[in-house]
This record gives C-alpha cells, structure tokens and sequence, in this order.
C-alpha cells in the first residue's frame, strides 16, 4: 500500500491520502491548473520521495514548488546561427515552439542541432524550475543541451533558451478579459507589465 491525493473536484483542492491507514495528511493541495494524473508526474519525477516520510517543512517546500511551475510562460530558444524560435509553455500540459519548421534549416544542421528534441527538453526544463509558488525567482535562461567545457558563450556552446514572459493573471474589461504578463529583458529584470511585449505596437499605441 501506499500514498495517493484525493480531490474535492467543487473546489480543485487535494488532499494527501495514505491508504494503508484511510488517513489524511500534510497540507491541503490546490489542483486549479492540474489534474490527478499530472500531479502524480510531476511528483514521481521531480521530488520522488514517499510524501507520508517527509517532515512538515520539506512537503511544504515541494507543493510550493509545485505551484510555482504552473504558471503559462513564453520563452526564445536562440539557435547556433542566431535564430530566435518563439515558444510558450502551458501550465504543465505542452510545451510549443513556433516557426521551427519555415527557418530554411538545412537537415544537417536540423539533425547536429537535435531540434527534434527541443520542445520536450524545453518541457522538461521549465516543469523543473525551482521557482517559488508566484512562479517567480527561479532560473530565467540556459542552455537546451550541457555544453562541452571549452565551449565559450557563442555558438560553439548550442542552443540557448531564455524566458520572455510569465503570466502574472488577468484583467477583465468591459468587453472581456485577457491575460497580463509580466516581460523581462536580457539581464531577468521585468521591465514591462501588460498583455503584450513592450515593443509591441498594441503596447506602444496604449502608452502614447
């Protein structure tokens, strides 16, 4: 017997279970952005450990965590020749890349540059962030693959990702609502708060 997460589906709201006693533990879990299934991913792969064998602080920690990666984020992954390919991560579901396929790359360079595999490494990556429970604070860029160690910051070291964008929440206007993101520049600094990108003309227009 073991461990399993019981839901209150009226209020997205979970519960850890320990079904070799019938007995409840640890905190209450907030499932809005996840279902049971994802959970129990996101849990056996990243954390790994038996909840019921964790003190207070660490279970904490973990759902924390788990509530920091369930946010929507756009990101760029910059090619070795400089190309920039646009891409969005769905609060745990999918994970897109836009444009891979009208570059022109040859098939050897989409075959050396494994751009086969760029939209589950990028997946995989931004499901593991250790960011807090605002999605916030966690790593904002890196590389796809480990680069080798007499690789310098070029192209020599692959293809690199950086987050554009977190979604931050919603506003809701007379005619509907949309999301707002915060958008961050090259240095992880949030410069720009809204729906769209800062260079956007939808966000100059409203500015001018």
């Amino acid at each position: 017997m073991g461990w399993e997460i019981l839901i209150d589906s009226d209020r997205d709201t979970g519960v850890f279970i320990c079904n070799t006693v019938d007995q409840a533990f640890g905190p209450l879990i907030n499932m809005h952005y996840c279902d049971t299934g994802g959970f129990y991913d996101w849990w056996n792969e990243i954390i790994g450990d038996d909840p019921r064998s964790m003190d207070e602080s660490d279970l904490s920690a973990a759902l924390y965590r788990f509530y920091g990666i369930q946010y929507d984020i756009k990101f760029i992954i910059t090619a070795p020749d400089g190309t920039e390919i646009p891409g969005e991560y769905h609060s745990m579901t999918y994970c897109s890349l836009k444009g891979m396929y009208d570059v022109g790359w040859t098939e050897e360079q989409w075959d050396h540059w494994d751009c086969d595999d760029w939209e589950n490494i990028m997946g995989t990556i931004l499901k593991t962030r250790q960011c807090d429970m605002d999605g916030f604070g966690g790593t904002l860029s890196g590389h796809l693959f480990s680069p080798p160690s007499w690789a310098s910051e070029d192209t020599s070291s692959g293809p690199q990702w950086r987050i554009v964008a977190i979604n931050n929440g919603s506003e809701r206007r007379s005619y509907g609502s949309y999301k707002t993101w915060d958008w961050y520049d090259d240095n992880g600094e949030v410069i720009h708060t809204g729906p769209y990108a800062p260079d956007d003309i939808r966000t100059l227009k409203r500015k001018s």
